[in-house]
């Protein structure tokens, strides 16, 4: 059974949501010579300094690898949504490309300034595709 589109609507809101995931860990990275007990030895507390800042990079690399995955989810799916909107005429490789023009022009603004150019382009490349005929 084929999985149901998603809406314009609800792509974007993916989208948006995927680029507002927070890459911030829970812990902080610490300063060498960060001091946990000092009534510990310095050696211990820079390597308790190490093991923090070593857990702190492995989250904010999984957080990373979320957004990631969440952004190519929601590019996806939108691809998906321009194909339909060619009526099927074109493939996702087509689409990409379409979609990869939107985002280069305005991935500096925000979601909002990519669908701007994306719906200004899908009808480029109608007009385009209908004035080549059959």
């Amino acid at each position: 059974m084929k999985k149901k589109l998603k809406t314009w609507e609800e792509a974007w809101a993916d989208l948006d949501a995927a680029y507002n995931m927070s890459l911030r860990a829970i812990r902080k990275l610490l300063l060498k010579g960060h001091v946990f007990d000092e009534n510990k030895s310095v050696k211990w507390n820079s390597e308790e300094a190490t093991k923090n800042n070593e857990v702190v990079k492995k989250e904010v690399a999984e957080r990373v690898r979320e957004r990631n995955a969440a952004i190519n989810s929601a590019t996806s799916e939108i691809v998906k949504l321009i194909v339909r909107e060619f009526d099927y005429k074109i493939n996702e490789k087509q689409a990409y490309i379409i979609w990869n023009l939107a985002y280069e022009k305005g991935h500096s603004y925000g979601c909002s300034e990519i669908e701007i150019h994306l719906k200004e382009l899908i009808e480029t490349f109608k007009a385009f595709i209908a004035e080549g005929g059959e």
